[in-house]
């Protein structure tokens, strides 16, 4: 062994407390590094997993009250559109759940095609 790693043990021998804490140090640091990237990539790419998972559409268009058949004929006229589907938006609906209740509750209604959400457990609502 050389001179200088002799040197630097000796050292550190004779420092022992200042290097445990030293090497403590490096370890945490080295956990919050480890930590911050794992939950950033998570973060990052979560919402891309779920998206595709729910199979959401990549755009979304609301258009004023009129009726779906004319609606219909605009949206099949854009190019490259791969699939399209319709909901109904009902808002300020009286909704109640374990003896709370509001009067301006928003409703949407799948009028069939994409759904643009997953059911992960139990079962979907609709005529079975």
């Amino acid at each position: 062994m050389t001179a200088v790693f002799h040197t630097a043990l000796a050292g550190l021998r004779a420092r022992r407390g200042r290097a445990l804490l030293a090497a403590a140090g490096v370890i945490a640091a080295s956990l919050v590094v480890g930590t911050a990237v794992t939950v950033g990539y998570g973060l990052g790419t979560g919402f891309e997993r779920s998206a595709e998972k729910a199979d959401l559409p990549d755009v979304i268009a609301r258009f004023a009250d009129e009726r779906r058949s004319t609606v219909d004929e605009r949206v099949r006229a854009l190019p490259n559109l791969q699939s399209r589907s319709y909901r109904a938006e009902y808002n300020n609906v009286r909704l109640a759940a374990d003896g709370n209740f509001t009067r301006r509750g928003a409703m949407q209604v799948v009028l069939g095609g994409r759904r643009g959400y997953a059911v992960v457990a139990g079962r979907d609502l609709g005529p079975e």
